[in-house]
């Protein structure tokens, strides 16, 4: 009779085991890994031997659940007809949306419009961001098309 016990609870041990499942994943924030961390822009165009327009962008950013946020600088250089130099330090905030296009979009600094913006999809690798500056100072609208929007970390 023993022996019947001891198989009985032995077979019920193993039954208990067995059936269980592993937890359900956590229902907490989805952090895409792709898009947090350092970020930046870099461009510089010259007319001869003359500097004509830089970009520079550096943005620190965390990504939950599609929503962007962060901090980073902006320093822009204009030196067309009106010379323009914006040095922006501030929060950004932005959306992150990989089934539409665009597959993001950025700003830097309140206001509205805001000082910077950033609108791109990502580029045919799935490395970098491809897209639009557009810079807002003093009363002009800076448009820079073309842009890479890369991780520097």
């Amino acid at each position: 009779m023993k022996k019947i016990y001891a198989v009985l609870l032995v077979s019920l041990i193993l039954v208990m085991f067995t059936s269980c499942s592993k937890d359900e994943s956590p229902s907490g924030p989805e952090v895409n890994s792709d898009v947090a961390g350092e970020w930046g822009i870099n461009m510089q165009k010259y007319s001869g031997n003359v500097l004509d327009e830089s970009l520079d962008v550096y943005l620190t950013v965390t990504e939950i659940n599609g929503t962007i946020t962060g901090t980073g600088t902006v320093n822009y250089k204009n030196g067309g007809t009106n010379t323009v130099e914006m040095n922006l330090n501030d929060n950004v905030v932005g959306v992150y949306q990989p089934n539409q296009s665009p597959n993001i979009f950025l700003t830097v600094g309140s206001g509205t419009p805001a000082p910077f913006t950033f609108t791109g999809d990502w580029d045919e690798y799935g490395v970098n961001f491809h897209g639009t500056v557009t810079i807002y100072y003093g009363g002009n609208t800076y448009v820079i098309p073309d842009m890479s929007y890369y991780k520097r970390k």
